[in-house]
């Protein structure tokens, strides 16, 4: 028996405070991916845009893929829909109707995500939002807790939530989407490792190379490519390979649990950090770092509740929050005063029939989330497998569901190469402009058939960039984009007669070396008017 009950507090155990946080930290990453993508929101969520619905309708990268913006053709439009998601995303951060805001959360952030191209980051975050809902994530810190609470009390009854400084036990549940979490996590971290096994990565010169693809590089990590030697970049390559083989390790370890998840979230932490401070991985770090609060244990999340209980008091005291909290609360009575807590009586001859229905959807619950871990290890086996690749139907429930499971970032090589687009356009005025850099790379409007150092461009326009010259079928948006230029600017004078676009590429200096090499450039496209 002892051998279990370390399984289920290794695999199947929550924290009610720890899920809490999880919540807290997804909804801040969703709330940031959303303002992020506000930013372009004409440029790749309008007709308008790059990417008009009927060109992705028409000839989707992937296979057909779900996206409720697939509806919106005007920026007001597409605005109206951010204004939705941001709801829902504040719901979930607030914890009010919080399995309602879960599942609109999760729809929302697929249809972000499946409207322009997505990456390894967009799948991150689509996925713990996905197993996320089968996770009582508003049992804490919430305002669902705080009404029912006050409806309890209103009432006479126990509260059905766990109140702070209750006993460890009361703070738990036993679920299996927790082994879920834990389980997608350890494959990221597996996967990843297993496919860095290039040169670059073996002679440890992958740091090296990273640091020179200006699409990605941060400040920080452009001025420290200015003097890394090959020492160092040997050091932090083979410790980035180290740290990405001891967590999948360190994350499903029944032994020492407490010691192991404490090691995980520390290296996990670090590693990403460390992306953060020198290389630009858009969501794909914020979104890791996000499920880091669903790791903490029992303790763990009872010392915070302490700390921040005492700090929330001094807080409270001492600034403005206080009189706010105040009128949050009187708030909170007034709301639960209207809508009282509704509890059947014992003698009612429904409850048995409603406590059926309980059980059903429950079990209902747990059997959707089976199929999703079927889906999902199919997945797997399908994504790395050299000779089988799964039937269509995977591949079209992958695509809709965004649950793709190779993990391969910089992998099997860090990119050795960087590429931009440059526009050479000629306006009825006889101006030479480069409307894309000036949307997607401010600093460098007209960088000409050169790679600047630090592009410091959009996410969207990245993955657009990196697509759009070999798929033709897009040319046709990208030329009506193009020769909407002066609608943008609001000058008749920059109405575009001619553009060429071209294909900027370099090839990153070997190590202890600084220039880039044999700078290229090719015409993807072209136009005469």
């Amino acid at each position: 028996m002892r051998v279990l009950e370390r399984l289920r507090q290794a695999y199947l155990v929550a924290d009610l405070r720890s899920l809490a946080l999880g919540r807290l930290g997804l909804a801040g990453v969703l709330i940031v991916d959303l303002i992020t993508r506000a930013l372009v929101l004409r440029d790749f969520y309008s007709n308008e845009g790059l990417l008009p619905n009927h060109t992705l309708l028409w000839r989707p990268e992937r296979l057909p893929v779900f996206s409720l913006f697939f509806a919106a053709s005007s920026p007001a439009m597409a605005a109206l829909g951010f204004a939705l998601c941001g709801a829902a995303y504040v719901c979930l951060l607030v914890g009010y109707r919080t399995r309602l805001a879960q599942f609109l959360s999760c729809v929302a952030v697929v249809s972000l995500h499946a409207r322009v191209f997505y990456n390894g980051g967009d799948i991150v975050l689509g996925e713990l939002c996905l197993w996320t809902l089968f996770l009582p994530l508003g049992r804490r810190y919430s305002i669902d807790a705080a009404l029912e609470a006050r409806r309890a009390v209103a009432a006479g009854a126990p509260p059905t939530t766990v109140a702070p400084g209750s006993p460890a036990a009361s703070q738990q549940l036993t679920t299996p989407a927790i082994a879920v979490v834990l389980g997608q996590l350890f494959f990221i971290y597996l996967l990843n490792a297993i496919h860095k096994n290039g040169v670059t990565w073996r002679e440890g010169s992958a740091v090296h190379y990273t640091l020179h693809q200006d699409t990605i590089v941060t400040l920080v990590g452009l001025w420290v490519r200015g003097w890394i030697t090959p020492g160092i970049s040997r050091v932090l390559t083979w410790s980035t390979l180290a740290i990405e083989w001891t967590l999948p390790f360190l994350l499903i370890s029944p032994l020492g649990l407490k010691a192991t998840r404490r090691a995980a979230q520390v290296l996990a932490a670090t590693l990403h950090l460390g992306f953060v401070v020198f290389i630009d991985l858009q969501m794909f770090t914020p979104a890791m770092l996000a499920f880091l609060p669903f790791l903490l244990r029992s303790d763990d999340a009872a010392a915070f509740e302490r700390w921040w209980t005492r700090r929330w008091a001094w807080l409270r005291a001492r600034t403005p929050l206080g009189a706010l909290a105040a009128t949050a609360g009187r708030a909170l009575d007034a709301i639960a005063a209207r809508t009282p807590r509704h509890e059947p009586s014992p003698t009612d001859p429904q409850v048995p029939i409603l406590g059926a229905l309980a059980r059903g959807l429950n079990g209902a619950r747990h059997l959707v989330l089976l199929a999703l871990v079927g889906l999902a290890v199919v997945g797997l086996v399908a994504d790395n497998s050299r000779n089988w690749h799964g039937p269509r139907w995977l591949d079209q429930a992958a695509s809709y569901l965004q649950m793709y499971q190779r993990w391969s970032m910089f992998a099997p090589e860090a990119p050795r190469t960087d590429l931009n687009l440059a526009i050479d356009a000629v306006t009825v005025g006889g101006r030479h402009v480069d409307p894309f850099n000036e949307a997607a790379s401010p600093p460098h409007p007209f960088p000409g058939q050169v790679i600047p150092p630090r592009l410091d461009q959009s996410p969207l326009f990245v993955e657009w960039a990196l697509r759009i010259p070999w798929i033709p079928e897009y040319h046709q948006a990208f030329k009506e984009w193009m020769l909407r230029y002066h609608e943008r600017t609001g000058r008749p004078e920059d109405r575009i007669v001619s553009f060429k676009a071209y294909v900027v590429e370099d090839d990153s200096p070997p190590p202890g070396e600084r220039t880039p090499l044999n700078p290229r450039a090719r015409v993807f496209f072209e136009y005469q008017e």
